[in-house]
């Protein structure tokens, strides 16, 4: 993750862990293998694990959408198909 971001998550991990209250879903800048960032949404749940509590964390990437462009205007003249002579 970047480094801004580590000290909430710490933070929260040991909220989380302690039963205190805490935020259950968050967002962090997580950075790849080959440097990329990407925009992940954290979700967290407090299980029971091993005779003890853990922390089950689930990281969902969030990609941004492009919107579709509507095609060109066609200018009436041209959509209209000229009148064909019936014999």
């Amino acid at each position: 993750m970047t480094p801004e971001y580590a000290e909430l998550v710490s933070d929260n991990i040991r909220r989380r862990l302690a039963g205190e209250s805490a935020a259950e879903r968050y967002e962090i800048d997580m950075v790849g293998l080959q440097g990329q960032v990407s925009r992940l949404e954290i979700t967290s749940s407090v299980v029971d694990y091993d005779r003890g509590n853990a922390l089950l964390i689930t990281g969902v990437e969030i990609l941004p959408t492009q919107t579709p462009q509507a095609p060109p205007a066609v200018p009436p003249t041209a959509a209209a198909p000229a009148a064909v002579p019936r014999c």
